[in-house]
């Protein structure tokens, strides 16, 4: 199985322009979201965020030690993840094996032979693999004792203490913090870089959120802290991700950052929504509370003088997505945009929702506002914050639709599939096509129609019909897809920071390609395939196989971790220590994001 991580996720808004780095040890990347100077300092004059973080999660540095019934608490807990992890993928392997098994029945009947080598079965074991692929990466991730974060930390996004607020090359929170006595107790499984805050994953489940809170977007009580070191998710007695204290600190199996909401996927297939959307005049907005949740607040902004009722203002902390749509079939993947998510449902199904006012949640949605200038609570719940199914620009023979993956950049979405189309008009005679669709803003070609009109419903690329993509990224003005092989990548949309990765000095401002291009590593190695790629807002990175990140675009905030402040034009390694093995990257707003497995005796 061609073992692919396929991670997309950024955050942030604002253009490249706007940069803010003090020059010294910082990497960043360029903004998706990317604060003033004034509110810089305002932030830093905030009060920090208060947590053991990460060090409890790891059983070391800096507090007291656990007790030994917390300890084997902990220890249970973990266990019971890694058993659940393990029992929805050999479920989801068993059910894969049995639809194969069932189609190459099939197939030799209609061949009317039982001799399997005379049926063409390539096509087929591809499609096999990719299924597979996908229930490996998303329920038997590789872990890391570390993570490593660069560029731009102003608003506490890279989490290395108030001190110390930009790295210019990938630096270990808190070193040494997830170094278990060569156990691999809470490992780093996933993480998720957003416009100004992140997300952090450990294997037993718990979340921790490190960045600016203005939003609610850390998801702890505290509307004006910053937090600048991670703190634990659901922390207190109010911030449970669920209101049933039965299920207290519901385990979470992946994480995901828009500009500034939050979202979490826990191990039972709810989903989880913090912080809030924003609309094109900067209004906040929030998902609904559930009508079981009987926490003591009401679904009220708390920290507000007057009462904002949703779907209005911040949500402070973990509310329970509720949708008919997902009620019907288990969430097993989610995306964040800008100011919209996207869930991939067990049965291929694909669903958008938040403030979406350029296409990219690809279906029909009403204005935002009334014809007298009011917001329209009606259309805003109905429309925006429900979760619903997407709409496809269809083509005329297709007979049937799996959607495989989904990127959310900040205004555009891509999306595979697997398309069953019928031969002559035979719905008897079918064949089963990997393709590749967009929606949402196109002002640099970012969806790679070879125009830059928008589009509000999927809409095949047909540059990559032939390329077999299983994999997409996109930022702010650009995406990039992976193909089966792990060999061909490719790039389009906005390049004037080198995000293309295709040319050798920086390109006009302005530059870009409306149609897909290849992009080369230049490893050395001649099969060294990758395995994951991300886009930051101005910035791209991907994973090889061999545990090597490299990372190319907009440089002059110093989220490509090469200890200068410059864009690079071509993919080019991050440098690390031969005993660094990276597992997982993601790219946000202003930084980066390495989990990382040391290997370095102690």
């Amino acid at each position: 199985t061609n073992s692919m991580k396929v991670a997309m996720k950024r955050k942030g808004i604002e253009d490249k322009d706007a940069s803010g780095n003090n020059g010294e040890d910082v990497i960043g990347s360029g903004g998706w979201q990317v604060a003033d100077e004034s509110a810089l300092a305002n932030r830093r004059k905030k009060k920090m965020i208060s947590s053991p973080g990460l060090a409890a999660a790891a059983g070391g540095g800096g507090g007291s030690s656990l007790s030994m019934s917390s300890m084997g608490m902990k220890k249970k807990k973990l266990e019971d993840m890694k058993r659940k992890r393990s029992k929805h993928y050999n479920n989801g392997m068993k059910n894969l094996n049995s639809d194969f098994e069932t189609f190459v029945k099939n197939m030799s009947q209609d061949n009317n032979s039982d001799d399997l080598d005379k049926i063409d079965l390539r096509p087929n074991l591809e499609l096999y693999a990719i299924a597979a692929g996908n229930l490996e990466r998303r329920y038997l991730r590789q872990t890391g004792n570390t993570l490593a974060m660069c560029g731009s930390g102003d608003c506490g996004q890279l989490g290395l203490t108030e001190e110390k607020m930009d790295a210019s090359r990938p630096h270990p929170i808190k070193k040494g913090l997830l170094d278990d006595d060569d156990d691999d107790e809470d490992a780093i499984i996933d993480v998720a870089c957003g416009g100004l805050h992140n997300l952090a994953l450990t294997q037993s489940g718990n979340v921790y959120s490190f960045g600016c809170n203005d939003d609610g977007s850390v998801g702890v009580l505290d509307s004006e802290g910053t937090a600048f070191e991670p703190v634990l998710v659901s922390k207190g007695k109010l911030g449970l991700f669920h209101p049933d204290s039965k299920i207290y600190n519901e385990p979470i199996m992946q994480v995901a950052t828009g500009n500034c909401q939050s979202v979490a996927l826990s191990i039972k297939g709810n989903i989880y929504f913090w912080g809030s959307y924003k609309d094109k005049e900067g209004k906040q907005f929030r998902d609904l509370t559930p009508d079981n949740d009987s926490r003591d607040w009401k679904g009220k902004n708390i920290f507000h003088k007057v009462t904002i009722l949703p779907p209005h203002g911040a949500q402070m902390i973990p509310v329970q997505v509720c949708s008919s749509a997902i009620q019907k079939n288990r969430p097993v993947h989610v995306e964040c945009g800008n100011s919209f998510n996207a869930v991939l449902l067990d049965n291929g199904q694909l669903l958008t929702w938040g403030i979406g006012e350029c296409g990219e949640m690809s279906r029909t949605l009403r204005p935002l506002k009334t014809t007298d200038g009011e917001y329209d609570n009606d259309a805003l719940i109905r429309d925006y914050l429900t979760p619903r199914p997407v709409i496809f620009a269809t083509p005329n023979n297709l007979f049937a639709q799996t959607v495989t993956s989904v990127a959310c950049g900040d205004f555009h979405m891509l999306v595979t599939t697997q398309d069953v189309t019928n031969n002559n008009n035979d719905s008897s005679d079918t064949t089963v096509n990997l393709a590749t669709y967009s929606c949402g803003l196109n002002n640099y070609g970012q969806l790679g129609h070879g125009d830059t009109k928008p589009r509000s419903e999927l809409t095949r690329i047909e540059a990559l019909k032939r390329c077999k993509i299983i994999a997409v990224a996109a930022g702010t003005h650009h995406s990039m897809c992976l193909d089966v092989s792990g060999k061909y990548l490719y790039t389009f949309g906005r390049g004037d920071s080198g995000q293309l990765g295709i040319t050798d000095e920086l390109p006009e401002v302005g530059f870009y390609s409306d149609t897909p291009v290849s992009v080369f590593l230049n490893s050395g190695q001649k099969n060294n395939k990758i395995q994951q790629i991300t886009c930051g807002s101005n910035h791209n990175m991907v994973l090889t196989q061999d545990s090597e990140a490299y990372t190319w675009g907009y440089g002059d905030m110093n989220a490509l971790g090469h200890g200068r402040e410059k864009d690079e034009f071509r993919p080019r390694k991050v440098n690390l220590s031969s005993s660094s093995h990276v597992r997982f990257v993601s790219a946000g707003g202003q930084h980066s994001a390495f989990i990382i497995e040391n290997t370095k005796k102690k």
